[in-house]
């Protein structure tokens, strides 16, 4: 498994400095270099509109979000500059883009942050 460094595109700053082990991943599956990919395939293969976190390795500000809405549901926002970065539902779950539910609940949504695969 590949680390995932994710930044705000609005400030540029790290989101996920503080979790060595965060895991960032399409549908269900940890995401790497093999199953990026921008067209085509299932979605198991390609690289939707959002990046999944797993709900036991989110980093400290969004475990600090999620705690403020009572583990229900909310809008994640960059803790530098506020820019709406994503969200997180672990009321009614989330749906992927293939209308099959999906868990982790918590995503960023890819055209708000930059991502770099190391």
């Amino acid at each position: 498994m590949a680390n995932i460094l994710l930044k705000c595109r609005k400030c540029r700053n790290y989101l996920n400095q503080d979790c060595k082990d965060c895991v960032v991943s399409v549908h269900s599956e940890p995401m790497n270099k093999s199953n990026i990919k921008t067209s085509g395939g299932t979605c198991s293969q390609i690289l939707s509109d959002v990046f999944f976190i797993k709900d036991n390795s989110m980093p400290k500000w969004v475990i600090d979000s999620v705690n403020e809405a009572g583990w229900l549901k909310g809008k994640l926002s960059c803790p530098h500059c506020t820019a709406r970065l994503g969200s997180f539902d672990f009321v009614s779950g989330t749906k992927c883009a293939c209308n099959n539910f999906v868990l982790p609940p918590v995503h960023f949504v890819k055209s708000k942050i930059d991502y770099n695969i190391i």
